[in-house]
């Protein structure tokens, strides 16, 4: 499913963490324009809360680009030390 890029970055930060304030100041952007793009994404997955749009990207992730991002190891897993 392709995303935007202020999308993909609203995705990593919430992924991070951050708060609704917190991604409007990153991007400098309104909250309510960070709360309207998250509105959309959770239409898009088809989920209700942060935490199910995160697993959503994560599952894609791991199905479309074959890892979760930040991981080098296949199908998600780190690569052992």
């Amino acid at each position: 499913m392709r995303k935007t890029k202020v999308e993909t970055q609203t995705m990593a930060l919430i992924a991070d963490g951050y708060s609704g304030k917190e991604i409007a100041r990153t991007l400098n952007v309104s909250p309510k324009t960070v709360e309207s793009h998250v509105q959309r994404l959770f239409d898009r997955y088809g989920v209700r809360s942060r935490a199910g749009l995160v697993a959503r990207w994560m599952t894609e992730a791991a199905w479309v680009h074959g890892g979760i991002p930040g991981l080098t190891g296949a199908h998600g897993v780190p690569d052992m030390p």
